[in-house]
């Protein structure tokens, strides 16, 4: 993911210090010769300086070409339209550097990973942002940031593939057609249910609210298991967690707010990472602090500020997209 927590901050930091220095048109020839030797000194140096370089990239490709659309039901045609545009682009893109390892750098990049889920995708949001929809069942969707949902729904299925991101699913009646969401680590059946779908880095999270979700994750048991309110269950490739109860975070981000009660900073960070585009990270000697309270998702400038108002932190942003949260 393009935010979190590394192993080595002060690395990355000094790091993201040097890159901004040399960006700026300012350095002069010491200065260049200092960083050649602070380069040089350690192979760990380099490798955060990679790092700095990959992410700059990144974030110019998506301030160049922002990804994101809102669609609803009613306009699924168009939608269809905008996968086929997509796809076209895409393909232009990928033949483009066909001649090279650049296409396989473009699709293993969250950028190269956001487009093609996108190619495939009717319902798509930005990094930041949000959107919510009914289907023509009355079945009603809240799409968290990041997220590129499929609808396929058939004369005898109604069904949802989540390619990426995160859904909150209020099951509109139909008693005909079964309902399951998809995604890349498991299938889930509705029982006639509200519930929260998300699928990051490799795992499916499911938390239900209301009625009962049958899952089944690809590394889990193959009868699968059953879900009930109240109850949340994490799984994907390499095995299914213990069952726990929902917490206000599983539900929280519909009314674009984050709360947390003693969670560690390093879990806060992550999260707000998810809304926001370029690096955003925390040393790791305040990765441990505490946090309890309530945060903006989509004011992620001002959520920091309240985190460095609260604890002994403060804000580091050598660069616009290179943001860590210090000890004071």
């Amino acid at each position: 993911m393009e935010g979190g927590v590394t192993g080595d901050s002060r690395i990355l930091e000094a790091a993201a210090h040097w890159y901004a220095l040399l960006t700026s048109g300012t350095a002069n020839d010491r200065e260049r010769a200092r960083w050649q030797d602070w380069l040089d000194a350690n192979p760990a140096h380099r490798q955060a300086w990679q790092r700095i370089e990959s992410i700059s990239a990144q974030f110019d490709a998506l301030t160049a070409q922002p990804l994101g659309r809102h669609a609803s039901a009613a306009g699924l045609d168009a939608a269809a339209r905008g996968r086929r545009e997509r796809r076209r682009l895409l393909t232009v893109a990928l033949l483009a550097s066909a001649t090279g390892a650049l296409g396989l750098v473009i699709a293993r990049s969250p950028q190269g990973q956001r487009t093609l889920a996108a190619w495939n995708a009717d319902l798509v949001t930005p990094v930041g942002g949000s959107h919510a929809t009914t289907l023509g069942d009355g079945t009603q969707i809240q799409l968290n940031t990041d997220t590129a949902l499929k609808v396929a729904y058939t004369r005898d299925l109604r069904r949802l593939i989540l390619l990426r991101g995160e859904i909150m699913v209020a099951t509109g009646a139909d008693p005909a057609r079964p309902f399951v969401v998809e995604t890349p680590e498991g299938r889930l059946k509705a029982l006639g249910t509200r519930f929260n779908v998300r699928s990051v880095d490799g795992e499916t999270t499911l938390a239900v609210f209301e009625g009962a979700v049958k899952a089944q994750f690809s590394g889990g048991e193959e009868q699968g298991y059953r879900v009930d309110a109240g109850m949340r269950l994490r799984g994907g490739p390499h095995g299914v967690e213990a069952p726990m109860t929902v917490s206000a975070r599983d539900h929280s981000w519909t009314r674009g707010i984050l709360q947390v009660e003693e969670a560690p900073l390093a879990q806060v960070v992550v999260e707000l990472a998810r809304y926001r585009r370029g690096y955003l990270g925390c040393a790791d000697d305040v990765a441990g602090v505490r946090v309890t309270g309530t945060f903006p998702l989509h004011d992620t400038d001002r959520a920091l500020r309240l985190l460095s108002e609260g604890l002994p932190l403060r804000i580091s942003q050598p660069l616009p997209w290179w943001t860590t949260l210090q000890k004071r």
